[in-house]
């Protein structure tokens, strides 16, 4: 008779483990039917907890998995099968999960340490050998907790620096989602001051320790460990990153690798690029950067962003002919962008002595501010631009990029009617600019700029003085204001 009954309540049990992604109600009446023969039952009880937890019941959730509790806080340890090892753990994990919700974070935290202490005694000591039953449980223990800690940035720094080095082989989701979240912690949160400087690499002696490096802690928080780290980095091959950016960088690369070339990336995936370009901005590395908009341009040829971005990038490495070519590529798949044509129009005018074409950039760009601004004012519906391209700002610094072309145009100028005709163009111009961006002192300096040219001093001096009341540091507007006065 015992052994039927057992018998009866395994497949009792059976019968709720297929009804419970069917239906709520079948699934609760034979929740009840196997409590019935046994109350106590551990297994029972963690699929009504999970039950519960996926009608949104957190409450009767709770109240099942505290009367389960934990059968691997018993001396001596029970000896369990893979499966009843694999209940355990979600119960587990699911109570952490409802303690999450319930806003109480320190219980949640000590809730999936206890997922990953019950792993360890399951599976001999070492999360190495947890089976592909209970690693996506593992996982997501050391994900949550992880991301638990966002109230303070070396918790949540260390924590995630945990997740990323614990012995258990992590899934693509959950690294890519870590990866994403520490590089996000590590470029917006985190400066120099408030960097949890990571521990040395562990010399051969000592690697036998590795295997707890999910519940040890990984970093130390002195800024003494940086001189440690240096002098262990020169003596291995392992890098060691020395400030935020650089470990934002390493998270980055690696988080690049979960990218598949041959699928076509989410927009969120995309934005890795921008990121590890910021971090490379900060480091002034800027052929990195357009190795990394290169690579990107392998995940999507067609995104304006990241031509736009090379071009950029090719700029600041002072690769001014390759950058034009970019733009060119920019300006067929969008010809009427203003932003696109008046970094072109920089280029040529600045760097490349093209003032003839710098000037057609610029009255492109001025045609289509022009026009943008004439239908922002007349309250028409804008479909070539959003608003932001209809301030009269960037219509200023159009006719800036213009008026600068002409005036540069009229010290190349060898006949005088031409030198004073470029002149006149320069001098309407940049009156334009500096009508419509009273503020700017780059429309105020090169105003100056012109008068001195057209030897006026005292309007040249009165609008460098105008350029240096905006901005006080800038150091060419000194330079001709010395030259103006000796």
């Amino acid at each position: 008779d015992h052994r039927e009954q057992i018998a009866a309540h395994n497949a009792q049990i059976k019968l709720c483990r297929d009804r419970i992604h069917r239906n709520y109600t079948d699934a609760r009446t034979a929740l009840e039917g196997a409590r019935r023969m046994d109350p106590a039952h551990k297994e029972t009880l963690a699929l009504a907890g999970r039950l519960e937890y996926e009608d949104k019941n957190m409450k009767k959730a709770m109240e099942y998995l505290e009367a389960m509790g934990n059968p691997f806080d018993m001396r001596p340890v029970p000896v369990t099968t893979p499966h009843q090892t694999r209940v355990i753990l979600e119960a587990q994990l699911i109570r952490g999960l409802c303690e999450e919700l319930g806003g109480r974070h320190d219980i949640a935290t000590a809730t999936y340490t206890g997922v990953l202490t019950a792993a360890e005694q399951a599976f001999g000591g070492s999360l190495t050998t947890v089976d592909s039953m209970s690693r996506p449980i593992v996982e997501k223990a050391l994900l949550r907790r992880a991301l638990l800690h966002f109230s303070s940035i070396d918790k949540s720094i260390d924590m995630l620096r945990r997740c990323l080095s614990a012995p258990v082989e992590l899934s693509p989701e959950t690294s890519r989602i870590a990866l994403r979240v520490l590089c996000k912690v590590l470029l917006r949160d985190t400066c120099l001051e408030s960097y949890p400087f990571m521990a040395p690499p562990p010399s051969s002696s000592s690697s036998s320790s590795t295997a707890n490096n999910a519940l040890s802690p990984s970093v130390s928080h002195t800024s003494t460990t940086s001189t440690t780290a240096n002098t262990s980095s020169s003596s291995s091959s392992i890098f060691v990153p020395q400030d935020e950016t650089e470990e934002a960088i390493l998270a980055l690369i690696h988080l690049e690798k979960y990218l598949n070339p041959g699928l076509t990336p989410h927009q969120g995936d995309l934005q890795l690029y921008d990121e590890l370009c910021i971090a490379f901005s900060r480091k002034h590395q800027y052929s990195s950067i357009v190795d990394v908009y290169e690579r990107s341009l392998g995940h999507n040829f067609l995104h304006l962003h990241q031509w736009h971005q090379l071009a950029l990038a090719l700029m600041s490495s002072g690769r001014y002919k390759r950058a034009m070519l970019i733009l060119a590529e920019c300006m067929i798949r969008d010809p009427t962008n203003p932003c696109i044509l008046l970094l072109a129009a920089k280029i040529c005018i600045n760097h490349l002595d093209q003032i003839h074409d710098g000037i057609e950039f610029s009255s492109r760009a001025v045609e289509i501010l022009a026009h943008s601004n004439d239908e922002y004012d007349s309250h028409t519906d804008m479909h070539v631009h959003p608003s932001s391209f209809s301030s009269k700002m960037w219509l200023g610094r159009a006719y800036l990029a213009l008026g600068t072309a002409y005036s540069k145009k009229s010290v190349q100028s060898k006949s005088y009617a031409e030198r004073e005709e470029y002149q006149e163009l320069a001098l309407v111009t940049l009156r334009k600019a500096h009508a419509l961006a009273p503020s700017d002192h780059h429309a105020s300096f090169h105003l100056a700029l012109l008068y001195a040219d057209i030897r006026d001093i005292p309007l040249a001096i009165q609008y460098c003085k105008v350029s240096l009341a905006q901005d006080r540091e800038f150091v060419l507007g000194w330079i001709l204001l010395a030259l103006l006065t000796s």
